[in-house]
């Protein structure tokens, strides 16, 4: 029989993972509220067309917004949902990427004063109706 002996301290996690449900589907805001640096975040969900790919990161991101006083942005410092509406959205057909990356500013809020104090993450979405359409069109 196989033992396992844990001695010392425990090391500090590596990976936290969150499953949606109560307020958003994507379960960003656990791992927001984190103020994790690397995020990545995986859409399940079904999408009925290329209008619906943004509806869940957009929800989230603006409850993320309200709730934990985050602020969003493209790569390139343009606001994140015109730059996901223009990057991610409004492909044609074949030339949607399988994934969008933005960045997140986590703001301190101190005494009721926001303070200047940020850090910035990197999040990574990826929705799987793209991954699965880029897999077969490679397989094809």
């Amino acid at each position: 029989m196989v033992g396992i002996v844990n001695e010392g301290p425990s090391p500090p996690p590596i990976l936290h993972i969150s499953d949606g449900g109560h307020f958003e589907n994507l379960a960003l805001l656990p791992l927001l509220k984190l103020r994790l640096p690397k995020i990545v975040i995986v859409n399940g969900g079904y999408c009925k067309g290329d209008a619906a790919y943004d509806v869940d990161l957009k929800f989230a991101l603006e409850r993320a917004r309200e709730k934990l006083r985050c602020s969003f942005t493209g790569l390139d410092g343009r606001d994140v949902m015109e730059d996901l509406r223009a990057n991610f959205v409004e492909k044609e057909p074949g030339d949607q990427p399988r994934s969008y990356r933005f960045k997140v500013t986590y703001y301190s809020l101190e005494d009721g004063v926001e303070k200047d104090r940020r850090r910035r993450a990197d999040p990574l979405y990826c929705s799987q109706d793209i991954l699965v359409e880029a897999y077969r069109q490679r397989n094809a």
